[in-house]
């Protein structure tokens, strides 16, 4: 049996092999990606949102066995706004109602409802013609109560902050 070999078809069979093989993997990885990125937002985006802020107003002792109750202030201190950016990580805007200040901050979510804020202030005065910084590091709290309607963000400031705790509620309803 004689065989013939054809240098032209063995390059042109590799060549169209390889490019398909290529083409078919481009596209399985488009989709996975694709795929994984839904996923992440499902999980990590529950948060976006604009929220209204409420601080509290002061603490009120119960009988002995039950602890301290926080009580809200009535009206909202800030607003905020909440933008997914990509994988685990989440944009936050806050602007305080009476003196429009503004903080900025990256949520680096650990898990599905729990999550870091940097966060630092973008607008505050100059005294002297120097730079003003405030910067620090929150803990966040996501809880999406579905039965009441609401959407709550819990923002806890490090100890030895002055900011303390704060509650961004977005009624899911009202949209």
């Amino acid at each position: 049996m004689n065989c013939i070999f054809d240098k032209c078809e063995l390059i042109n069979g590799l060549f169209l092999g390889l490019i398909s093989s290529g083409v078919v993997a481009f596209l399985t990885y488009l989709i996975i990606n694709r795929k994984i990125k839904k996923q992440l937002l499902i999980k990590y985006g529950k948060a976006v949102g604009e929220y209204d802020g409420f601080s509290f107003e002061e603490v009120v002792k119960n009988k002995p066995e039950s602890g301290y109750k926080k009580v809200l202030k009535n009206e909202a201190v800030s607003k905020a706004n909440v933008i997914y950016l990509h994988d685990n990580i989440l944009k936050i805007t806050l602007t305080e109602i009476n003196n429009n200040h503004i903080w900025e901050g990256y949520i680096t979510m650990e898990l599905e409802n729990l999550g870091s804020i940097a966060w630092e202030y973008k607008n505050l005065e100059n005294l002297e013609n120097k730079k003003q910084y405030s910067f620090g590091l929150k803990r966040c709290i996501i809880n999406d109560d579905i039965e009441s309607g609401f959407k709550y963000i819990y923002l806890i400031g490090e100890k030895d902050e002055c900011y303390g705790k704060e509650i961004l509620i977005q009624n899911v309803n009202k949209k």
